[in-house]
């Protein structure tokens, strides 16, 4: 508020945080600041502001807070000390910013961190160790990259990730063991892609997974031994669909 009185502060008593906010108000008192002590992601987010001209502590910044810094402005890449970046921050990182693949140990990324990853940049797929890669983690990368498929071991993948993968990815069904799935595997799929069918042992569902289907294709009703609905079924079904009252034992 008195920006004048500002050579009659003490600043060292200010946090550095403190000293932060101040001059993100008035960057002309840059000259009279001491940031050593500020925290990493408080630096990242003075940077965002050029106009603060400050000696920044680089060695206060983090792995995650250089991941986030250079993923916006990959001009300070010089002052980053790369060994900082765990897995979850290369991930992060190169899904904006692949530039920066050279910089990284990929023994870092784990399955997870890969299917991210690569779901983004799959350019960088020859830098991967697809073993790594758990059945769910398939899943997410191929509903982003199905042209990975070759590159994946489906004997990984259980019932429940080929439900989900089936629904975003139909094309890859000549993959799939379809013995493989349980009712509420199939309740799911056919909720989505009813073209499926004539794959499906309906004896397997049992009433929530006949709730989860027909609340969405009520067409396979005909399919249907009510008797398998409780009342918490049936009261949750007809919310959605109605029509189908008459058909309540």
């Amino acid at each position: 508020a008195k920006p004048e009185l500002a050579d009659k502060c003490d600043w060292q008593k200010l946090p550095a945080w403190n000293q932060m906010r101040i001059l993100l108000e008035r960057p002309k008192l840059a000259k009279f600041a001491d940031l050593s002590g500020l925290e990493g992601k408080d630096c990242v987010e003075l940077l965002k502001h050029p106009e603060v001209n400050v000696e920044i502590p680089w060695q206060n910044l983090s792995g995650s807070d250089w991941s986030e810094l250079l993923s916006e402005m990959p001009q300070f890449a010089d002052k980053c000390d790369f060994g900082k970046l765990n897995g979850d921050d290369w991930e992060n990182l190169l899904s904006l910013q692949p530039r920066f693949a050279d910089k990284c140990d990929f023994k870092l990324l784990n399955g997870a961190n890969w299917s991210q990853l690569l779901s983004r940049q799959p350019l960088l797929a020859d830098k991967c160790d697809f073993d790594l890669l758990t059945g769910s983690d398939w899943v997410v990368l191929l509903n982003f990259q199905p042209l990975l498929a070759d590159k994946c071991d489906f004997s990984r993948l259980d019932g429940g990730a080929w439900s989900s993968l089936l629904s975003g990815q139909p094309l890859l069904a000549d993959r799939c063991d379809f013995k493989l799935l349980d009712g509420d595997d199939w309740g799911y799929l056919l909720q989505s892609q009813p073209l499926f069918v004539d794959k499906c042992d309906f004896g397997l569902l049992d009433g929530d997974a006949w709730y989860c289907l027909l609340s969405t294709q009520p067409q396979f009703a005909d399919k249907c031994d009510f008797k398998l609905l409780d009342d918490d079924n049936w009261q949750r079904l007809l919310k959605k669909q109605p029509q189908l009252e008459e058909m309540r034992p």
